[in-house]
């Protein structure tokens, strides 16, 4: 007789599969390099970290808990007493809010207003801080949709986004391709447009309940390291105003940006928040994600940040589930410091964008001396969008083959890089690196070294 397995529940079962397809990762995290004590480990450059402002970054948050460590590669020498800010018995306790301290949230409040020229300030009241951008999207597919509806993807994508959406509240990604048009441009809509109506027709025809409830769009962009211009983002908010859904902005990589003498004519980072509604959206429609992870180096320290300035019951949607998200106090301690230290925060955000410049550079030069294409337009971010369609085996389809060299790049190379499936790009071939890691040219010799020695399919 069958007996029933009660070690799990049933919808739980996919998320073990789903974690399982990361097995590969996982091994390639705890095999990495280090030039002394894993010289034959495995250089990541899949993970999308900026380790450039490491230094100053570590010397800063020493300073704010009272360990001054000086640092020889630190901006500034020099500590503002007032800044510093050591543990104390009120940072032990669970804290007033699980969406955030006030301090934190006055900080970010003003900060964003600042750096993202918000055309209205931003308050407090309007934020919702959490453990991540992980958290903060997975507590939106919750607030935002019901079990079975939709949020709008343009492809490529950060591949997190469809389990971030789908493991818990069972929300569906539904991935945008553009073909031929520009999906930075204006024409993008028309794309948008056509996803939305045939993906709740389909759904109708088949009975379901789901539709689109919101648009994601990553600005600057992840994988491609471009900004959306104005004229694109006002166009995006008139199309879900037409179809009444919401509008997500992860602005994640804000003020990531760098000088590319390829893409001279690429535009800067332009915040949802700085342009005006009037005539384009309900402006209850428009919320931001931003969080420490990219801009500031801190992966680690798991600190997202929602913000909405006109919608009183998604904000208090996403505080109702705040509490399975709590952030630590020393995480948000850290934070608040940062954000309220101008002086520092002006000369990190400066030097950031120096590095990244001079390191897309040294990387790029390297590519281009071995004839590796790569999608040359972006300006910001972490990473470059390569093209190794050519160096695929002509006995594969393209998806086998993509699999094939993202495995020979780990087993006889020793890098790791993320390949375009992953990304739910529309061609296989494309891979994204991240040029901010420690190894970043120690990993980009790996490669040049491992594809000089692969034969061209033509």
């Amino acid at each position: 007789m069958a007996t029933q397995n009660h070690n799990v529940s049933n919808r739980v079962r996919e998320n073990i599969a789903e974690a399982a397809g990361l097995a590969k990762l996982w091994a390639v995290l705890a095999n990495l390099y280090h030039a002394e004590k894993n010289p034959t480990g495995i250089v990541n450059l899949g993970i999308a970290e900026n380790a450039l402002m490491y230094p100053e970054l570590l010397d800063k948050l020493n300073k704010i808990v009272g360990l001054d460590t000086p640092n020889p590669l630190s901006i500034s020498r020099e500590v503002n007493p007032q800044c510093l800010q050591p543990v104390e018995a009120a940072d032990l306790p669970y804290g007033a809010n699980p969406a955030g301290s006030q301090t934190l949230r006055t900080a970010l409040a003003n900060f964003m207003t600042k750096n993202f020229a918000s055309l209205h300030p931003v308050k407090p009241e309007h934020i919702v801080v959490s453990s991540g951008l992980t958290s903060i999207a997975e507590m939106l597919a919750w607030t935002l949709c019901d079990e079975g509806d939709g949020i709008l993807l343009g492809r490529p994508f950060y591949s997190a986004f469809p389990n971030d959406f789908y493991a818990r509240s069972k929300v569906l990604t539904v991935p945008v391709s553009f073909g031929d048009v520009d999906q930075f441009s204006e024409d993008c809509v028309e794309c948008y447009e056509k996803a939305i109506v045939d993906w709740n027709k389909q759904q109708e025809e088949q009975g379901k309940k789901g539709r689109i409830r919101a648009m994601m769009v990553v600005n600057p962009h992840n994988p491609l390291g471009r900004c959306y211009p104005p004229e694109t983002l006002k166009a995006i908010m008139a199309l879900c105003q037409k179809h009444q859904i919401h509008l997500l902005s992860d602005e994640i990589y804000a003020l990531s940006l760098y000088t590319n003498p390829s893409a001279s004519d690429a535009p800067g980072f332009t915040s949802i928040l700085s342009l005006s509604t009037s005539g384009l959206i309900d402006p209850s429609l428009v919320h931001v994600l931003y969080g420490m992870s990219k801009d500031f180096g801190a992966n680690g320290f798991r600190l997202g940040a929602f913000v909405s300035q006109n919608n009183i019951e998604v904000l208090q949607g996403m505080s109702a589930t705040a509490n399975f998200a709590w952030p630590s106090s020393m995480a948000d301690k850290a934070w608040a410091a940062i954000l309220n230290d101008e002086e520092f925060l002006g000369a990190f955000i400066e030097t950031n964008k120096k590095r990244l410049g001079e390191q897309y550079m040294r990387c790029t030069q390297i590519l281009r001396e071995h004839g590796i294409q790569f999608w040359d337009q972006g300006n910001a971010a972490l990473f470059l969008w390569l093209d190794l369609r050519d160096y695929l085996p002509s006995d594969m389809t393209p998806l086998e083959g993509e699999k094939w060299l993202s495995q020979k790049l780990i087993d006889e190379g020793g890098v790791f890089i993320s390949r375009s499936e992953t990304f739910y790009g529309e061609h296989p071939g494309w891979f994204r690196i991240v040029f901010s890691l420690p190894d970043a040219e120690e990993g980009m010799r790996r490669l040049v070294k491992t594809l000089d020695l692969q034969p061209l399919k033509n």
